[in-house]
Parts: C-alpha cells; structure tokens; sequence
C-alpha cells in the first residue's frame, strides 16, 4: 500500500473523534495518542503491548481479530475493524480501528493507523467514510496494476521496471501515481495510443502464444 492510499484512509476518518497509533515491528513499540488511550481507558504513561491491547477484546474474539489484521497487513491492504471493547474501569465501548502496514521491501517497518470512538461518531457513518476510503484505494491500485501492464507490453518490462518508469514521470511532472496511472489507463481504453502497427504486433504475439497451447486437432474444449 503506497503512502498516497494511507493518506486516503486518514482523510475517510479525519472528521471523526479519532487517534493515531503506531506499531514499530523492528523496535517492537507501541506509540498511542493521548485520544485514543483516553477512550480505551489506559493510564496515560502505561507501557502497551498486543497482548495487552488484545486483553480489550472479549476472550473469544482476540484470536480472530489478531488474525483478520496480521492476514490484512501481509498482504499489503488496508484493514478496517469495528471492536467491542472493555476498558479497564468496565466501561464497554464501541471502536473501528483501521490501518495498514509499511512495508521495506518485503521486510514489515510498522503497522500505523487510527482508532474511532464509533459510540461518539455513529457505526453508520464511520462505517460509510471508511467504506469510501477503502474502495478509492482498491480503485486506485486497479488502475496502477492496468497502467503497468500495459507499459509492461510496450517495453518489455517486468512489473518493477514499469512502476519506475510511472515512478519517474510522476517525479518529473508533479503528478500524483495514481492519477498518472488512471489517465494512462483511460487514454489506452480510448484508442488514443493505438496505431496499425501496434495492433499488428499485438495480432502477432497473439497467434504466437496461442498456438503454443494448440491441440493437434485444432479444437478447443
């Protein structure tokens, strides 16, 4: 998940009552905002840890929560869950948390995101802005995954050579990846970059790949 997409997830719930938090899996550190200990209940200098924050949780939902975010952030999607909650004064309360993971390479840095007092904000509504949020960055990488490909074709480029060359551009003009990659992707979808050459060595590779596969009889099940 790109930064441009965590930004997209943070503005979903910026209007919410809300906090961040931030794990650092290399320090193994918890760092939690004032807010959001606040509405968990936590002395305000008390060290945290997961197993203290899964303590939260009834008991028989700890081991499901813990494996619906570690399978999220393993692969690299936002995750949104909506918690009951027991602080520790006994007080029930309601809270979405959501986030993602940042990634070094394929070496996990953290997991960062925000937890929302839905008791305060509505499950509705909080539900719907993430909703929103989620979906725009699903569209988004959609659109950087087409846009690859089709810089894939034309260069000869594996996936990391085409997202540097969108990379470069982005850098070079001042546009966004995504968008960069969303205009190509509907520029392609027009007809715009398409010539009688291009479609004939495209006709070209098609007969070629798929006569690989071919039976004898020239039938296909």
């Amino acid at each position: 998940m790109t930064s441009e997409g965590a930004a997209r997830i943070r503005a979903g719930v910026a209007s919410l009552p809300t906090g961040p938090y931030r794990y650092d899996a290399v320090a193994d550190e918890w760092t939690v905002a004032p807010a959001v200990r606040a509405v968990l209940g936590l002395d305000p200098d008390s060290p945290l840890d997961a197993i203290g924050l899964l303590d939260l949780l009834p008991a028989d939902e700890r081991e499901q929560v813990a494996g619906f975010v570690l399978d999220a952030v393993r692969g690299r999607a936002p995750f949104s869950t909506l918690l009951q909650v027991l602080r520790p004064d006994g007080e029930p309360r309601e809270v979405l948390v959501v986030g993602e993971g940042t990634f070094d390479g394929e070496t996990l840095v953290a997991v960062h995101g925000h937890l929302v007092d839905v008791g305060a904000a509505g499950a509705d509504q909080a539900n719907a802005r993430i909703d929103r949020a989620v979906a725009e960055v699903v569209a988004n990488r959609a659109a950087i995954e087409q846009a690859k490909g089709a810089l894939s074709l034309a260069y000869g480029f594996n996936g990391d050579g085409a997202i540097s060359l969108l990379r470069w551009w982005s850098s070079h003009r001042n546009v966004k990846v995504n968008v960069l990659a969303s205009r190509l992707v509907t520029a392609a979808g027009t007809g715009a970059v398409s010539t009688p050459q291009l479609r004939a060595a495209v006709d070209g590779l098609l007969a070629v790949t798929s006569a690989q596969d071919a039976p004898a009889d020239g039938l296909v099940d």
